[in-house]
């Protein structure tokens, strides 16, 4: 309990600055008015360096490039591997169809190389929800259903890589592994430990993949990168310490 409590504090590190400004202000208006210009000061100083500097799109850059894209696929390739994800769980179930979030081209993307390669069998790990949806886009696009298998069980990337090899058993067989660039590193590392073979295919950029002064710009952009980028590297730390991945931040197999 303790450790998750920690992780989700280090998950929300811009919130909880931003929870520290409130409480520094609140304590400005009472007789500890030095303690709370001391949070504020402190608290802002951090929230500061992420809204108005690149560090941010910075640490995306870092995950986004870690794994270029492949240019050829090798003939001894068995299959693509698509991860959930994409979609808005909450109004596409409301809405009854999909409703997509800001990682929808990680779909798209997948189907366009599905349709490159149609030889090459198809498997799609994430919710019932998630693969009742991405079923739905699929016959919409023409993707022969023969070819697709689904692993409807999972809640996390652990688990998409786990139940996925149960269920495939591809034992030293290649799989290309389509995600988000940013969360490429922690994919490859889980589904490495849980023993596949992956080539990383990854897609959904968003950075312009350099690291320039000029990212993204000022504000709720540099907010979301940081918070985004700092989620993949807690969550990254934590499997490594937990034994799931073999190294901090991992690199694909020679």
């Amino acid at each position: 309990m303790g450790a998750v409590f920690i992780r989700n504090i280090l998950i929300n590190f811009d919130l909880v600055l931003q929870a520290f400004v409130l409480l520094g202000l609140i304590l400005c208006m009472t007789s500890w008015k030095k303690w709370g210009q001391r949070i504020v000061i402190i608290a802002l100083v951090p929230l500061f360096i992420i809204i108005l500097t690149p560090f941010g799109p910075w640490m995306m850059t870092h995950l986004e490039t870690r794994f270029p894209q492949p240019k050829n696929i090798s003939k001894d390739v068995k299959g693509l591997i698509l991860l959930g994800g994409t979609f808005s769980k909450e109004k596409s179930r409301l809405q009854q169809r999909p409703i997509y979030n800001q990682s929808a081209s990680r779909l798209f993307e997948f189907i366009a190389l599905a349709q490159k390669f149609p030889t090459l069998k198809i498997l799609v790990t994430g919710t019932p929800l998630e693969i009742k949806l991405t079923r739905d886009v699929f016959k919409e696009h023409g993707i022969d259903m023969g070819r697709v298998i689904f692993e409807e069980n999972s809640l996390n990337t652990k688990d998409n890589a786990y139940n996925s090899y149960a269920l495939i058993q591809p034992k030293n067989e290649k799989w290309i592994l389509v995600t988000s660039a940013f969360h490429m590193p922690k994919a490859v590392g889980l589904f490495q430990g849980a023993g596949w073979n992956i080539l990383p295919y990854p897609v959904n950029y968003q950075t312009t993949g350099t690291y320039g002064l000029k990212q993204k710009g000022i504000g709720r952009d540099n907010i979301h990168a940081f918070t985004t980028a700092f989620t993949q590297n807690i969550s990254l730390l934590y499997h490594y310490l937990k034994g799931n991945i073999k190294e901090f931040f991992p690199k694909a197999e020679g």
